[in-house]
């Protein structure tokens, strides 16, 4: 069926607003790998001067970005904004050999997957090249799957690497000293627990 007007409107408030606090979370942790990675964050650089050595990162560039993308995804998969999915199950329902009641409530975990073993080798490690290569169906899911799929996927997508990548290209950082990366503390969102103090500098 179409959506009507009102949950057109409802799906692009929640695309804007949804989107905002998540892919801002997302940058920050990838801010602070990177500053624990620098060789990473040298290697954004080098790929956005070659694909724009004059001009801002646009849009048109997005495709371009492999590495970089590489980067979003990983930090994804360490520090998944959403670090909880929920479902209420409809109807009754068996899986994997466990019965489901209907009206049960079906709680996933994108950060326990994304840190399992059998799915991840050396599964703690900051490891964008592994996102360079195909993954296997279902052991990456910051955005949840199937027919639920975060609406703003994609946007969220290009906006962090587009973001990253035009900013990476003109500052470095650094942990000042003393500092590690903060703890991941489970509000709504992932968020650094303390914030995230960084030292940054012009490239």
């Amino acid at each position: 069926r179409p959506l009507s007007v009102a949950q057109i409107r409802d799906q692009l408030v929640t695309f804007i607003v949804a989107g905002h606090e998540t892919v801002a979370s997302a940058l920050g942790w990838a801010w602070g790998l990177l500053a624990q990675h620098p060789q990473a964050a040298d290697r954004i650089a080098a790929e956005a001067e070659s694909v724009a050595p004059d001009r801002p990162i646009s849009f048109g560039d997005y495709s371009e970005l492999p590495f970089t993308r590489a980067v979003v995804e990983e930090t994804l998969r360490l520090y998944p904004p959403a670090w909880l999915v929920t479902r209420r199950a409809l109807d009754d329902d068996l899986i994997d050999g466990t019965q489901v009641p209907a009206g049960s409530l079906i709680i996933m975990s994108p950060w326990l997957l994304h840190r399992h073993p059998d799915l991840w080798p050396d599964p703690q490690a900051f490891q964008p090249e592994r996102f360079l290569q195909a993954i296997p169906r279902f052991a990456h899911i910051p955005f949840g799957a199937g027919p639920r799929l975060c609406i703003g996927r994609d946007f969220s997508y290009v906006e962090a690497v587009m973001v990253l990548a035009q900013l990476v290209r003109q500052f470095t950082v650094a942990l000042p000293s003393g500092h590690g990366l903060p703890v991941g503390e489970p509000l709504v969102t992932i968020r650094p627990r303390g914030g995230m103090p960084l030292l940054v500098a012009a490239r």
